[in-house]
C-alpha cells in the first residue's frame, strides 16, 4: 500500500492564498452545478458521476475531521450531490471508482442548515486505496446532501454507487401459491418478521425473524428446514434446492441441510447471500464475490477480473451479479445474456427461465425466455423499490406499498391479497409469493418504518413498540421511548492531531463535561513521527488504573497503523476529574525525535463509547425516574433528580441556621425574610419568599434527616 504524508507545512501560506482566491472569486460569478449546497447535483440510486471537483471552487465550512480520522478538507475543492429518500432507511455509498483520494460527508436538513449525519476517508478496500465507502449509514426521509472533497485539496473525478435499503415497516405475512411440500403454510407464531426467502429451486421457506433467528417450513428431506439451535444473529438467509443459507452479524455464513451448501473455510467479510439449486454466492464488503457448490454449467467460476460488485443472486444453474458501474454479469446455464442496452442496474433477481434488474430510476428489465409473458414489463412501470423473480413469474414492489405482478399465474402465485394494500416486502418462488404488509405497531396511524428514527432504541431496525411486545426492549417509564435511547448516548470524541510528538513531550487529550461511560471503551490512536525502533513508543495513561506502552508507528515519519486500545467502563472515568473533565496523557519516549520528520510529527486519538444520560445518572443501567417512583433510589426534595447524582446535594434545606434541626430559628429567618429573593430561603425557586416556602418548612420541622 502507498503511503501518504501530510502536505508540508511550508505549502500552506500557498494554498490559503489560493482557498482564499477562490473565495473571493466565488462572489464573481455564478458557480456550476454541484458546486454548492444550493445547486447540487441530483443522485441516484445505483451509478453516479462523473463530476470533476478540479472545475468546483472550495464551499464555505470545510468539515471537520471529527470521527474521520484523515478527513483533511484543507479547503478543498468540493461537489455536492443530493438523494431524496423516499422513506427512513440505510444509505451505502461506494467511491471506489473515483479517480483521486476522496474525503466524504454525509448531511440531512436544508442547506444553510445542514445537521453532520457521517463521514469517510479510506474505507474502499479496492486497489488503489484512498477512496471513501459508507455502509448502512441510517437517515430519515427527505433530502440527504453528499458532499466530496479531496484528502489535503486532491481533485479528480467523482464516480460513486449508491444503494438506500428502506427501513422495515413489516405487519402481516401473506403467503400463496403451490404447497405441494407444504412452503407456502406459515407457522401460527412467527413472530416479527424481518424478510422471507424462497427461490425458484427451492421447495421450503425461510422467514428471518426480529431477534435473529429463523423459521423454517415446507420440503426437510435433507434436514434443510432444521435450523441449528443457538444460533441467534442471522442477518440475511437464502433457500437452495436442499439447503439453508445464513449471514450471520460476523460475516460468517452458516449452513444447514445438504452439503452444497457448506461455504468454504475462511471466508468472512460477507454482506449479502444467495443460492441457486446446489451453488451459492457471496458478496463481500470489498466488493468481491466467491461461489462454491456444484459446478457442472461453470455456476460458481467468478469471470476474471469482476470488477466491484453491489448486488447478487442465483437460481437453478446460474448465478447473477449487479456491477458498480451499473452494468450485469452472468455465468452458469443462464437463461440468457444480459441485454447490452441494461445500464444503471443495482439490483438483480434471478427467475427460473428469466432474469431481471432493477434501474437506479426505478424501471425493471427482463430478459430470457418469455413464452408466459415472464418478461413483459407492464409499460409505464415506475417508483419500483423491489423485485422479485419466481419460476415463470414476477413481482415488483412500488415505493407506495402497491405490488404489480406478471407472468404464469400458476397456483394462484400472483394472486396478492389486496394488492393495492401497502406492503414492504417481497419474495418469490417456483410457483409461490411471499408479501409482507407495512405495520403499525403503535396505532398511531404512521407506518413502522416510516418512524424508526427515534423509535429503534437499541438498533436493531425494530421499531419500540414491537420490542416492547416481543420483550426485546423496555419501557420502564411507559413514555413511549425505550428505556435503551434515554439512559445512554453513543459517544465518539476525536482529539484532532495533537503535533509536534518527540523528546518525551506529553500531549493531553481532554474531554470537558465529559459523560460517564457505561462499556467498554474503544481508543483509536494513529501517529506519525519518529517510530521505527522498539524504544520509540508512546505510553498512554488515564486516571491511575490504565497506563499502556504502544509502538506507534511502523517506521520513521509514515502514517502508523491505527492501533486500537480498549479501556474498561472503570478505567474511563477514573481519568474524569472533579470538575468533569475527562484526561488522557500520551507521553513519547525520549527516544522519539520530531525533528527527524518533514512536513511535522503528530499523534491523535478518537474515543468511543456508550454513556450514561442525564436519564440515568447514577450509571446503573435503569432510567433515574423509575428508580424514585419504585422507591429504590432517594429523592429527597423531589425534583425528579436522584440525591446521589446531585452535586452538592443539601438533605435539609430548610436548616437555615444548620444546627441539624428544623425549628424556631429558622421558622424566625424565612419570616424575617418574606417576599425578598433570598435564594437560601426561596425553597421553591419561584423568586420570592412565600407561603409555599413557609409550607415547606414546615413540613421538615424536626431533626434533619441523615445526608
Amino acid at each position: 500500500m502507498t503511503l501518504r504524508t501530510p502536505v508540508s507545512a511550508s505549502l500552506l501560506p500557498s494554498l490559503l492564498t489560493l482557498a482564499l482566491a477562490g473565495m473571493l472569486g466565488t462572489a464573481a460569478h455564478a458557480r456550476t452545478a454541484g458546486d454548492e449546497c444550493a445547486s447540487p447535483i441530483t443522485a441516484v440510486v445505483g451509478s453516479n458521476g462523473p463530476a470533476d471537483t478540479a472545475t468546483m471552487t472550495p464551499s464555505a465550512n470545510p468539515p471537520a475531521n471529527e470521527s474521520c480520522t484523515y478527513l483533511a478538507w484543507n479547503n478543498s475543492k468540493d461537489v455536492w450531490y443530493a438523494y431524496e429518500a423516499p422513506v427512513a432507511g440505510k444509505l451505502s455509498l461506494s467511491f471506489c471508482e473515483s479517480t483521486f483520494d476522496t474525503s466524504v460527508v454525509v448531511y440531512q436538513g436544508t442547506c444553510g442548515a445542514l445537521t453532520r449525519i457521517g463521514c469517510d476517508d479510506d474505507s474502499c478496500l479496492t486497489s488503489p486505496g484512498f477512496r471513501s465507502a459508507i455502509v448502512d449509514l441510517p437517515v430519515a426521509a427527505g433530502s440527504v446532501y453528499i458532499r466530496v472533497g479531496g484528502y489535503f485539496g486532491e481533485t479528480g473525478v467523482v464516480r460513486f454507487n449508491l444503494a438506500f435499503t428502506p427501513a422495515p415497516e413489516l405487519g402481516t405475512l401473506y403467503s400463496l401459491g403451490n404447497n405441494s411440500f407444504g412452503q407456502t403454510v406459515t407457522q401460527p407464531t412467527l413472530g416479527y418478521i424481518k424478510a422471507v426467502a424462497s427461490k425458484a429451486n427451492s421447495f421450503h421457506t425461510l422467514a428471518l425473524r426480529a431477534n435473529g433467528t429463523v423459521a423454517a417450513w415446507g420440503d426437510n428431506s435433507w434436514g434443510q428446514c432444521n435450523f441449528p439451535s443457538g444460533l441467534s444473529d442471522v442477518q440475511a438467509i437464502a433457500t437452495g434446492g436442499t439447503f439453508s443459507l445464513a449471514l450471520r452479524s460476523t460475516g460468517t455464513v452458516t449452513s444447514w441441510g445438504g452439503t452444497y451448501g457448506i461455504p468454504p473455510a475462511g471466508l468472512t467479510g460477507v454482506v449479502d447471500i444467495a443460492a441457486g439449486t446446489s451453488h451459492s454466492i457471496a458478496r463481500k464488503s470489498d466488493g468481491t464475490v466467491v461461489c462454491w457448490g456444484w459446478n457442472g454449467f461453470g455456476q460458481i467460476t467468478v469471470p476474471p477480473g469482476l470488477p466491484i460488485v453491489v448486488d447478487v443472486d442465483a437460481a437453478i444453474n446460474y448465478t447473477l451479479a449487479a456491477r458498480a458501474d451499473g452494468l450485469v454479469e452472468s455465468w452458469g446455464d443462464a437463461p440468457a445474456p444480459p441485454p447490452a442496452s441494461l445500464t444503471n442496474a443495482f439490483k438483480v433477481s434471478a427467475g427460473g427461465t428469466f432474469a431481471a434488474a432493477l434501474r437506479g430510476d426505478s424501471t425493471v428489465v427482463c430478459w430470457g425466455t418469455n413464452n408466459i409473458g415472464q418478461c413483459n414489463v407492464p409499460a409505464g412501470l415506475v417508483g419500483v423499490t423491489a423485485i422479485a423473480a419466481g419460476y415463470n413469474h414476477m413481482l415488483a414492489l412500488r415505493s407506495d406499498g402497491s405490488i404489480v405482478s406478471w407472468g404464469s399465474n400458476g397456483y394462484d402465485a400472483r394472486q396478492i391479497p389486496n394488492a393495492g394494500a401497502p406492503y414492504a416486502f417481497v419474495a418469490a418462488g417456483g410457483n409461490n409469493s411471499f408479501v409482507i404488509s407495512r405495520g403499525d405497531c403503535n396505532g398511531n396511524g404512521t407506518f413502522d418504518g416510516l418512524e424508526l428514527a427515534g423509535h429503534d432504541c437499541n438498533g436493531n431496525d425494530i421499531p419500540d413498540c414491537w420490542d416492547f411486545e416481543l420483550g426485546f426492549g423496555e419501557d420502564c417509564n411507559h413514555n413511549g421511548i425505550g428505556d435503551e435511547c434515554e439512559k445512554q448516548a453513543t459517544i465518539a470524541v476525536a482529539s484532532g492531531q495533537l503535533s509536534p510528538i518527540g523528546f518525551g513531550a506529553p500531549k493531553t487529550m481532554q474531554i470537558s463535561s465529559a459523560v460517564p461511560a457505561v462499556s467498554e471503551v474503544e481508543l483509536v490512536i494513529t501517529a506519525r513521527g519518529d517510530f521505527s525502533g522498539d524504544l520509540e513508543y508512546v505510553r498512554v495513561v488515564c486516571g491511575t488504573q490504565f497506563e499502556r506502552s504502544v509502538l506507534a508507528g511502523a517506521g520513521d515519519c509514515v502514517y502508523s497503523p491505527q492501533i486500537t486500545l480498549q479501556l474498561t467502563a472503570d478505567e474511563f472515568n477514573d481519568g474524569i476529574g472533579a470538575d468533569g473533565t475527562w484526561r488522557l496523557d500520551l507521553l513519547p519516549s525520549s527516544a522519539v525525535n520530531p525533528a527527524l520528520c518533514p512536513g511535522g510529527t503528530w499523534i491523535s486519538v478518537v474515543a468511543r463509547y456508550t454513556g450514561a444520560s442525564s436519564a440515568d445518572c447514577d450509571a446503573n443501567g435503569v432510567i433515574d425516574s423509575c428508580q424514585i417512583a419504585a422507591g429504590t433510589a432517594p429523592d429527597t426534595n423531589g425534583n425528579g433528580i436522584i440525591d446521589t447524582c446531585e452535586t452538592a446535594f443539601d438533605a435539609c434545606p430548610t436548616d437555615i441556621d444548620g444546627d441539624g434541626v428544623t425549628g424556631a430559628s429558622d421558622l424566625a429567618a424565612l419570616l424575617g425574610a418574606w417576599g425578598t429573593s433570598n435564594p437560601d430561603i426561596d425553597f421553591d425557586a419561584d423568586g420570592s419568599v412565600g407561603a409555599s416556602d413557609l409550607a415547606t418548612l414546615l413540613g421538615a420541622w424536626g431533626p434533619c434527616p441523615v445526608s
